[in-house]
């Protein structure tokens, strides 16, 4: 999902840091996914075809928002995301049982974690507060929410 959400940044986003975001994240996520789908393959896992319904629905309420609104959007969500596959990815390159998976997410954990201090960075000059990775869900609904006069969505 994260690949069709920066596909949509590098079309509708005027600001270059987003812009170069979008695109090294279409970069490193097609090339994990493929490394993945190489793992899973060979350990006999299925993965699943399609995001989860939640990422879907907030994919489909992007292109509605305002270019302004997407670009807070896009960085909250991609924050929020980056926030849990790094979390994710350090929990298994500490506890995994399975030396495929723990190399994949060692090899991967810095290419998450680089584009993670690009998005605060951004964020923070655009007055945009990056949600912290456990709250993802949360994160994800508020950054869809509208914003009142306050520009907090409540």
């Amino acid at each position: 999902m994260k690949y069709q959400y920066s596909r949509m940044a590098l079309q509708r986003s005027r600001n270059p840091q987003i812009q170069n975001h979008a695109g090294r994240m279409i970069q490193n996520h097609t090339k994990a996914q493929n490394d993945v789908c190489s793992i899973a393959h060979r350990l006999g896992v299925t993965l699943p075809p399609r995001p989860d319904v939640e990422h879907q629905k907030m994919y489909q309420r992007l292109p509605a928002l305002s270019a302004e609104l997407f670009e807070e959007s896009y960085l909250r969500m991609q924050a929020a995301d980056q926030g849990a596959a790094i979390a994710l990815f350090q929990k298994q390159v500490t506890y995994g049982s399975n030396p495929r998976v723990q190399g994949y997410a060692a090899r991967y954990l810095p290419k998450f974690q680089n584009p993670a201090s690009m998005i605060s960075r951004t964020a923070s000059i655009m007055g945009v507060v990056s949600p912290r990775p456990s709250k993802v869900a949360s994160a994800h609904n508020a950054a869809l929410a509208p914003r009142t006069p306050m520009g907090n969505g409540m």
